[in-house]
């Protein structure tokens, strides 16, 4: 009997490019909004609240939302597998009920009809991201997962550099800041989706017995390290990147419109960087095999990032700040799916994949929700003169990305393998 023949040791062009294309402007729906468009929609309401607990009100259950669909999701489209269907169904429908959602955003009348329209499209992209992971461990030979990480994380960034580009040289209203990616996601997730739908995958779907959905593998504890390392890099990111419109106009002193041009121009840029760094780290850790070194670089760019943030007072400390963040992400985005590949029991991918991406969404709503609270700690900035405490807003951020040093202890996963 000839033996089967060994699955390829690189993906094919065509699939990278599927799940590449499809992340970034999945993503880019969602960056703009959460970077300034749900922002410029709070401050033209009239209500009795500061605009930042406002913006915490929106995001925060938004989050939560996006939380339980990665979960769902991603357990739904484990047990599709298993029957012998596709998982990619939910990428067009997931980009086709964004982008209604943001339709939904755009004309809110009242907080709570912005709230509901926000989770509604977290629930919708946060599908499509719980099925681009799981398609990823079933097209991707362990082999390649290095350099496909590195392309992944660069589409990340990529979908901020796309996005608050185009943010940045349109009008700043909600309508031409936030509609165009969510419609330019929609012909790119149906091609994506024929694609991945033809991939042979590299591993037969597991049988397993029916549990419950928040059950979880006997054997993934190195799962649970590298999760709970990524929510806290992605809550020190999250305390970095909040609020760079309020930012600019307490602290700096910017009109909204100035404000709201640097934060678009400034992001973009920034992204550019982080896409390029996450490109370079994924294939030189693809070679190494060892992701270590570049989690903790990763670890110490955000730590300086926010030091840059939490004494700077100008445009330029803020531009500065904002480099070291992207180089910092882009670094991590390279080789944290490829680690979580390395930890996760194959027959339950998609379950834990999805909720792997809610350690992603979570801290969004962590961030703002904490944020109003540790912004008024004391009598005002410490720097800057802000009636808004922004030095301890980034000095919580600081404590949370030195703390995500800590899971990387007996995280073996980081290690070069020696059976590949």
């Amino acid at each position: 009997m000839n033996a089967p023949p060994d699955p390829p040791a690189r993906t094919s062009p065509g699939i990278v490019l599927a799940i590449v294309l499809t992340e970034l402007v999945t993503l880019g729906a969602l960056t703009v909004p959460v970077v300034l468009g749900l922002a410029v929609r709070v401050r033209s309401m009239d209500l009795d609240l500061s605009s930042e607990a406002a913006l915490s009100i929106v995001l925060a259950p938004g989050a939560l939302a996006a939380m339980i669909a990665n979960i769902g999701f991603g357990r739904w489209s484990d047990r599709r597998r298993r029957r012998g269907q596709g998982r990619s169904v939910f990428v067009v429908a997931g980009v086709s009920t964004g982008a209604v959602a943001i339709g939904l955003v755009v004309a809110a009348p009242t907080l709570p009809a912005l709230v509901a329209a926000w989770c509604l499209a977290q629930v919708a992209y946060n599908a499509t991201f719980a099925v681009l992971y799981a398609s990823m461990s079933d097209v991707v030979p362990e082999l390649d997962r290095g350099r496909v990480s590195g392309w992944f994380g660069a589409s990340a960034v990529g979908a901020v550099v796309v996005s608050t580009g185009l943010a940045a040289l349109l009008p700043k209203d909600p309508v031409t800041l936030m509609l165009p990616m969510a419609l330019i996601a929609i012909p790119v997730a149906v091609w994506a989706t024929r694609r991945l739908s033809r991939a042979e995958p590299v591993a037969a779907p597991a049988v397993v017995p029916r549990h419950r959905w928040w059950d979880t593998p006997a054997d993934a504890g190195q799962y649970w390290r590298v999760w709970a390392q990524r929510f806290l890099m992605q809550l020190a990111y999250a305390f970095a990147a909040s609020y760079g419109l309020f930012y600019l106009m307490r602290r700096v002193g910017l009109t909204e419109s100035s404000a709201a041009t640097w934060v678009a121009a400034t992001a973009s840029i920034a992204a550019a960087v982080s896409a390029l760094a996450s490109v370079l780290a994924g294939r030189l850790a693809g070679r190494q095999g060892a992701y270590g070194p570049y989690v903790v670089g990763a670890c110490l760019l955000l730590v300086a990032a926010l030091v840059v943030k939490a004494t700077g007072t100008s445009v330029g400390a803020y531009v500065a700040a904002s480099l070291l963040l992207g180089v910092g992400i882009g670094c991590y985005y390279a080789v944290d799916l490829a680690l979580v590949l390395r930890a996760v029991p194959s027959r339950a991918a998609g379950q834990l994949l999805g909720l792997f991406n809610a350690a992603r969404t979570l801290p969004q709503s962590l961030a703002p929700a904490l944020a109003p609270l540790v912004l008024l700690i004391g009598d005002g900035d410490l720097v800057g003169g802000s009636s808004q405490n922004y030095t301890a807003l980034f000095g919580v951020g600081l404590v949370v990305a030195l703390a995500a040093l800590l899971p990387l202890r007996g995280m073996t996963v980081l290690r070069r393998r020696i059976d590949g």
